[in-house]
């Protein structure tokens, strides 16, 4: 079985397997061979990818390593790829969960790349009491599922004490802008969403060490598909608790991957509901229920959970280029054995 992955393929970090090609060989590579294609913002070729795509009689995988769930499904929307997925016209590699009907391998990229991000804060132990802040609840883009959770926690007064940001990327304007203090925010100015730089990628310790636990609206919420993103390995590395307003699958997903989460200490009555609506509302109670402990000790009962969570993200971390090299070889035999 011969497989080639593009130059600019990001499975090249860990994937040795396979042979490089550029978009002009694509007519040329041989037709029996599996034929990795990015169609994602790290790949200038996209536009070209998606038109050999629809035109190709062969079966090829997609590959998109920094999207999965609802905003993939979004994006094979809008380029006329879609019905093609869910017909099994192709196959996917992408790092988040996707709908059943589809051929698609999660290889959840974005813990490699958030960790990689991240190695300067390897051994990173938070024992700080007596925090300026109660919890931190960051946000740059805009959606529709974080702007209701913003205005959920505003109108209850629940930011008040909080450190937090609405930076609002696509809108400037928008209503409830927020932007953290200074000292908080070395990457002002940068680019958030650039793949070769990412400013969002390392966790910014002191936002941390400031706060109790982290509130955040994660990338997907529309179906039940996990996408697992920095905002929620952020957390995890520097051992913050959390509440993460996400889709339906997202808490599960990370016991799968043999994660521990805070029930017990925080009530995650809201993990698992179909509505995000209905989640965003059991947060914003459980926040407020929350800020009338003793948060030092609330960081106390927690701190089994968080002690096992580094260790075990960094174990995964370790691994991730030979487990996933793996996972990618039985995907693509067992492809190799349907087409």
């Amino acid at each position: 079985m011969k497989i080639y992955i593009h130059e600019s393929s990001k499975l090249k970090n860990f994937y040795t397997r396979a042979d490089h090609y550029k978009t002009a060989d694509l007519p040329n590579l041989p037709k029996d061979a599996i034929k990795i294609i990015p169609v994602a913002t790290y790949c200038k070729d996209s536009d070209a990818h998606i038109e050999y795509i629809k035109n190709t009689n062969e079966h090829v995988v997609l590959e998109n390593c920094i999207e999965g769930s609802s905003t993939l499904i979004r994006h094979l929307d809008d380029d006329g790829l879609l019905q093609l997925a869910l017909d099994k016209k192709f196959s996917v590699i992408c790092s988040g969960e996707m709908p059943e009907q589809m051929n698609s391998l999660n290889i959840e990229y974005m813990m490699w790349l958030t960790g990689n991000a991240n190695q300067d804060n390897r051994h990173i132990m938070i024992r700080q009491y007596k925090r300026p802040y109660t919890f931190l609840f960051l946000n740059n883009r805009v959606r529709q599922h974080r702007s209701r959770l913003i205005r959920d926690l505003h109108g209850q007064g629940l930011l008040d004490t909080a450190l937090w940001s609405n930076v609002n990327m696509d809108d400037a304007s928008a209503p409830l802008a927020n932007k953290l203090p200074q000292h908080y925010d070395p990457q002002k100015g940068q680019n958030l969403v650039d793949w070769d730089t990412w400013a969002a990628g390392p966790a910014i310790v002191k936002q941390y060490t400031d706060t109790y636990f982290s509130v955040f609206a994660e990338s997907a919420v529309l179906h039940q598909y996990a996408f697992v993103t920095e905002k929620t390995w952020k957390p995890i590395i520097v051992g913050h608790p959390f509440l993460a307003l996400a889709s339906a699958n997202h808490y599960k997903r990370l016991k799968e991957l043999g994660f521990k989460t805070f029930d017990g200490v925080i009530r995650e009555d809201f993990q698992g509901m179909n509505r995000w609506m209905d989640s965003g509302t059991w947060i914003v109670a459980e926040i407020k229920r929350l800020l009338s402990l003793d948060l030092d000790q609330f960081i106390q009962d927690c701190q089994p959970i968080l002690d096992y969570n580094i260790k075990h993200f960094w174990k995964l971390w370790d691994d991730y280029g030979t487990d996933t090299s793996d996972q990618i070889d039985l995907f693509l035999s067992q492809l190799d054995e349907r087409v």
